[in-house]
């Protein structure tokens, strides 16, 4: 077992990681929370239609591809450095899970359906059968689940267009207090109903993207970046260059009308969002071996450090604040809710920076900890970060 990933010391590169994929993350679920495009069939024209397109280039699918690799990095970390300390790693990890489906199903009920939380939750029980498994075991066992989840995918390339809501003329109302204790009951069925069956269906995909990331965590790769750094660049080039490939059909049906509508290119969308997600992820850590590039993008991991937190508090400003002062927040243009979410990120790294240098978790990821090892933690910091 790797001495350097049981070591209590952070690994930058991984927070830094972890900030982007939460700005991403922001990024997509922002028109959802608003009501604006809650099923990616919304006809967008004008600047939003190129918004639009662009999110679906460069952040759609990207995003919860990362954040799901590296729920199956932290697994490992985890595991490893509570097992070194002789802890009952099953029955921890257990708890921990517990408590994230929790806090999972009340995001999900109380504020709004696009929680990943009890989804990540619910699957994560599995990576518990891998993690004894040898790293061969466990990355042929990503692979088949990758092809198995894409191939079942392909189905939509040969169906008819729908017929969409998005090509009405018509826009939905979207305000967070409005109807609040309907749409509280109505979301709570859908979680114990519908939600169940989407879960069930998500599993290949999730759990092949927990798994790669449990390889990773088990071969220790983020720490050899400069010992494999040919390597890295090769793997960076090749991701690159698949991406642009599969964006051929998105950009296509782009200049092929005057509206454009997401749902249409999901399989493009979905296939490059592995290969586009390999490119972040290896340019990220490439950057990271440079003085330069950790001070560029630390910013990124003040955030990523506090990622429980901040998810959590993208929903109460996108959902909650916004509908204070916007009273059909469906009807806020596109474009408009990117440079939203570009000053809530940025309050949230500056918060964030704030938080760390007194506090050593965020406030949500405390009472993570408090409730899976069952006793209080302490939070306050004992000596200055670096």
């Amino acid at each position: 077992m790797s001495q350097s990933v049981l070591g209590k010391e952070r690994i930058l590169s991984l927070d830094i990681i972890r900030g982007f994929a939460i700005f991403g993350i922001f990024l997509v679920n922002i028109p959802a929370m608003t009501g604006l495009d809650s099923n990616l069939e919304h006809a967008f024209t004008g600047a939003d239609k190129t918004v639009r397109f662009l999110l679906d280039l460069f952040v759609q699918t990207k995003f919860y591809t990362i954040f799901s690799f590296l729920f199956g990095i932290g697994f490992y970390i985890f595991m490893s450095r509570a097992e070194a300390r002789g802890d009952k790693v099953y029955l921890l990890f257990t708890r921990r899970l517990v408590i994230l489906f929790i806090f999972g199903a009340l995001h999900y009920c109380l504020f709004w359906d696009g929680d990943i939380l009890h989804t990540y939750a619910f699957i994560g029980f599995f990576l518990l059968i891998f993690y004894k498994r040898k790293p061969l075991t466990i990355f042929i066992w990503s692979i088949i689940l990758f092809a198995l989840y894409h191939f079942s995918l392909s189905y939509t390339l040969f169906m008819p267009d729908h017929k969409l809501f998005g090509q009405e003329e018509t826009i939905a109302t979207a305000n967070y207090f409005s109807g609040w204790l309907a749409a509280v009951s109505t979301r709570t069925v859908s979680f114990f109903t519908d939600n169940m069956i989407n879960l069930i269906i998500a599993i290949p995909e999730i759990l092949s993207l927990f798994l790669l990331g449990l390889f990773v965590g088990k071969i220790d790769l983020f720490r050899k970046v400069a010992k494999y750094k040919q390597q890295f660049q090769i793997i960076q080039l090749i991701s690159l260059s698949l991406s642009i490939l599969f964006f051929i059909p998105i950009i296509m049906l782009f200049f092929s009308d005057k509206s454009y509508i997401s749902i249409k290119n999901f399989f493009w969308m979905t296939i490059s969002g592995k290969t586009l997600a390999i490119f972040y992820v290896t340019t990220i850590l490439l950057a990271t071996e440079s003085e330069i590039g950790q001070k560029i993008l630390k910013p990124f991991g003040y955030v990523g450090r506090m990622a429980f937190t901040n998810y959590l508090s993208q929903t109460f400003i996108g959902v909650m604040m916004l509908s204070l002062f916007v009273k059909n927040t469906a009807s806020l243009p596109l474009w408009s809710l990117m440079l939203i979410v570009l000053f809530i990120y940025a309050l949230q790294a500056f918060l964030s920076k704030r938080w760390l240098e007194k506090y050593q978790f965020g406030p949500i990821e405390w009472f993570w900890r408090i409730g899976t090892y069952g006793k209080v933690q302490s939070i306050r910091r004992k000596v200055q970060p670096s």
